[in-house]
């Protein structure tokens, strides 16, 4: 059978991180369309793709009917913009312009426990959304129903792995109908991150939101990991030894920190499901009081601080702490995972 012509996928939107996955994209051997709303990032992006010499085929278009048309039917592609309305107008932009497709199939939704009807279409969306505030759930569901309206498929994806993820391997939380999911598994699989053991960090994770809502407990889960860490620094620092204890970064960081918003809706869902995440609700009561730095300032002006303890033993005061760490987060976080 002739491979049908056109690139493999394409990929809009040009920030750092939508730059780094489409050229991950192409170094794993595949070829790829990219466009932007501003023209300048597709010239930067293609510059790159030429310094950092990518194996496969990186193609920049500015003008969108030529971007959806240089991709292979059935065609999929990936919108990787800020959330809220960037998104609407990168998904009504290429309303215009993708086909419609003709075949009907039934796909049963769990979560809504009945059935619902899904097209196999010849062009469906795969977006990852880079959120600042809402409910992500509520928009991906609202936007597939948006989108399948219009006879395409619609799918969200969580990415996890920042920009240096992007560029050379993520964990991939794709969520939506299957048929989509089969479309593009053979790339998710080979731009993946890839575990010591050969494990591939991606999965079709379930139909409509599920995979925005395992990046959203993922998110929760890092919260929890990162206020182990900082209160196991914490405890390193009761050890006066004499050195000097602002020689760490962390003490070069102003203390005040900030959220987009994961972490809250995390510790809501487990409310509203009775699950009892306390490590998650703690690490998130914490970051709130960071934000009130100012506040803080002023409680360390009254309030005397605790004194340094001397540590006889540092070998086993360091392996408390380390074990404080690591036990918490296999057997605490992770856990609470398993029980949304």
């Amino acid at each position: 059978m002739a491979q049908a012509k056109g690139n493999d996928i394409g990929l809009y939107g040009l920030a750092v991180m939508g730059q780094n996955l489409a050229l991950n994209i192409a170094d794993k051997g595949f070829s790829i369309s990219v466009s932007n709303r501003s023209p300048e990032k597709v010239d930067t992006t293609l510059e790159r793709a030429k310094k950092e010499k990518v194996k496969g085929k990186i193609e920049g278009y500015k003008d969108v009917k030529e971007f959806v048309g240089s991709i292979r039917k059935p065609r999929a592609i990936i919108i990787l913009v800020s959330a809220g309305k960037p998104v609407e107008d990168v998904i009504d932009l290429l309303l215009e312009v993708l086909e419609p497709g003709k075949k009907k199939n039934s796909l049963v939704s769990k979560k809504k426990k009945k059935k619902r009807k899904f097209w196999c279409k010849k062009n469906f969306f795969l977006t990852n959304k880079k959120k600042k505030k809402g409910d992500m759930i509520v928009d991906g569901e609202r936007r597939a129903e948006k989108v399948t309206a219009k006879k395409l498929l619609y799918m969200g994806m969580g990415v996890s792995g920042g920009e240096e993820g992007a560029r050379h391997g993520p964990s991939l939380m794709p969520g939506g109908p299957i048929e989509g999911y089969k479309r593009i598994e053979d790339i998710l699989v080979k731009i993946a991150a890839k575990s010591n053991d050969g494990t591939v960090c991606v999965t079709h994770i379930g139909p409509g939101g599920a995979g925005n809502y395992v990046k959203m407990v993922h998110n929760g889960i890092e919260y929890g990991d990162m206020q182990l860490i900082a209160e196991a620094v914490i405890f390193r620092k009761k050890d006066d030894r004499g050195k000097d204890k602002d020689a760490d970064l962390v003490d070069k960081v102003l203390d005040k920190t900030g959220q987009k918003g994961t972490g809250k809706w995390t510790v809501r869902e487990a409310a509203e499901q009775s699950i009892a995440a306390s490590t998650m609700s703690a690490a998130l009561d914490v970051r709130n009081l960071s934000a009130l730095y100012e506040e803080r300032q002023v409680a360390a002006r009254i309030f005397e601080p605790s004194k340094p303890e001397h540590v006889k033993n540092v070998k086993q005061f360091v392996d408390d702490v380390r074990s404080a760490v690591t036990y918490p987060i296999a057997n605490g976080s992770f856990f609470f995972f398993f029980l949304f």
